[in-house]
């Protein structure tokens, strides 16, 4: 096998394996900030529970109370809201952190595989100079042995080699 052939197929590889780590590590990032947002979204679902519980303790006490819960569950709420939408900011810039990540691996793979695509058409060509070369030098031994096996002699006695033409070559 020619050398850049294999150095082609070997940095493919390298290419499509290093695309394939990105994409993991992208994936794990992902996944650990669905899992920091889901955590968190459960504990402000705890924490209204809690108030939810306080609001039926307040009701069965004084009409004070109940006002003093009703605004710390307006309070929650907001800081729910607040919290929400912070998570959803954070969740879409992780997300296009990610993509631009994916494109610029994509773009890298692009441009590697675009080297090596070059590289492989320069090898291509330097193995079709060297096997017409080849090709010249086995016609050429073709005509030297044709003219050794056709040899006659002359009324002297000397040797005569008739050399095929030239006409019939590619």
């Amino acid at each position: 096998m020619d050398t850049s052939i294999f150095v082609a197929v070997v940095g493919v590889g390298v290419a499509a394996i290093g695309v394939g780590v990105t994409v993991i590590v992208m994936l794990v990032r992902g996944s650990y900030a669905l899992g920091r947002n889901t955590a968190q979204v459960e504990s402000l679902d705890q924490a209204l529970e809690e108030v939810r519980k306080e609001i039926n303790d307040v009701r069965s006490g004084s009409r004070q109370d109940t006002q003093e819960v009703r605004q710390e569950i307006q309070e929650l709420r907001t800081e729910v809201r607040q919290e929400t939408q912070e998570l959803r900011t954070e969740m879409r810039q992780e997300i296009q952190v990610v993509r631009a990540e994916i494109r610029e691996s994509r773009a890298e793979a692009r441009q590697d595989n675009q080297q090596l695509r070059a590289e492989m058409v320069a090898g291509f060509a330097r193995l079709a100079e060297a096997i017409d070369a080849l090709r010249s030098e086995v016609q050429q031994s073709n005509h030297v042995l044709s003219a050794l096996a056709n040899h006659t002699h002359d009324a002297d006695g000397l040797i005569v080699f008739t050399v095929p033409g030239t006409a019939g070559r590619q």
